[in-house]
């Protein structure tokens, strides 16, 4: 836990008296220690979605307020592998046009008698999931077809890098899973 190089968030709270977050109220409510809860969208400068484990929470009563602390810490080192999962490429895909820096969806190809990538329709449950293009980590949040070539349905910049990727640049699975024991 001490050596993941991620940034902390010790503490996330909500105000469930916004009028905004009535549609919310319910699923936050039924939050429980170990759940995992993910931030969508945060402020640009602190990065991506946050996601933490819940290991506390601190409920506040007022007259005017609602507000629900959950005490956090990192998620990450709770990431394990899955052995042999038709998510794992053969390390020989790539993409088979070349992408703008703004492009969303990207066509992949595997050599012949390799394994393709799962699909959204198959196995919904694998998405998302990080694949890394020339430097650049995008999160995949669908792909269709059963055969080579596929299509991505990609977030582009992950990690903050972004530019042109030519046809035929590889394509290989981000893999920051652990194997469990």
């Amino acid at each position: 836990m001490g050596t993941v190089d991620e940034p902390r968030y010790p503490s996330i709270s909500v105000n469930l008296s916004r009028s905004g977050m009535a549609t919310q109220r319910t699923s936050i409510l039924n939050v429980l220690f170990g759940h995992r809860i993910v931030v969508s969208s945060p402020p640009s400068r602190l990065g991506g979605d946050i996601s933490q484990q819940v290991i506390g929470i601190q409920e506040t009563l007022t007259f005017f307020e609602h507000k629900i602390t959950f005490v956090c810490q990192p998620e990450s080192p709770y990431h394990v592998g899955i052995i042999e999962s038709t998510r794992k490429n053969s390390g020989a895909s790539f993409i088979s046009q070349d992408m703008t820096p703004t492009g969303i969806s990207v066509n992949v190809s595997v050599p012949s008698g390799s394994a393709v990538w799962t699909n959204s329709a198959a196995s919904p449950t694998d998405f998302p999931f990080d694949v890394i293009v020339g430097g650049e980590r995008m999160t995949v949040t669908a792909i269709t077809g059963t055969a080579s070539p596929q299509t991505f349905t990609v977030t582009r910049a992950v990690n903050g890098v972004v530019k042109t990727h030519q046809n035929n640049d590889s394509i290989d699975l981000f893999d920051i899973s652990y194997t469990g024991l």
